[in-house]
C-alpha cells in the first residue's frame, strides 16, 4: 500500500468532521459518560466490521468514518480529562 498523501489524508478528516458534526446537530444532548461514548463508538465498529465481512466497502467506509467521528467526540467531551493543545 502506498503512503497516503496529504490531501488524502486532509479529505478523510473533513469527512469525519463532517460526520462529527452530523452527529453532534443529530445528538446534542450526547451524554459525557465514557462508558456511553464507548458503547456508541463499539455499535459503530460492529456495523463497520459486518459491512467489511459482506464486502460493503461503501458501507464500511461510511461506518469507518462513524467510528473516527465517535472518537473524536469522546476526546472533545470525555468530562474528566480534556485534551489541550
Amino acid at each position: 500500500m502506498k503512503q497516503p498523501t496529504d490531501q488524502e489524508i486532509d479529505l478523510v478528516l473533513e469527512q469525519i468532521k463532517a460526520e462529527l458534526k452530523r452527529a453532534v446537530t443529530k445528538h446534542p444532548s450526547h451524554t459525557r459518560s465514557s462508558h456511553h461514548h464507548l458503547a456508541v463508538t463499539e455499535e459503530e465498529l460492529h456495523e463497520a466490521r459486518l459491512a467489511v465481512y459482506a464486502d460493503d466497502f461503501a458501507h464500511a467506509k461510511k461506518e469507518m468514518l462513524s467510528v473516527g467521528a465517535m472518537a473524536a467526540r469522546y476526546i472533545l467531551e470525555a468530562q474528566d480529562e480534556k485534551i489541550t493543545g
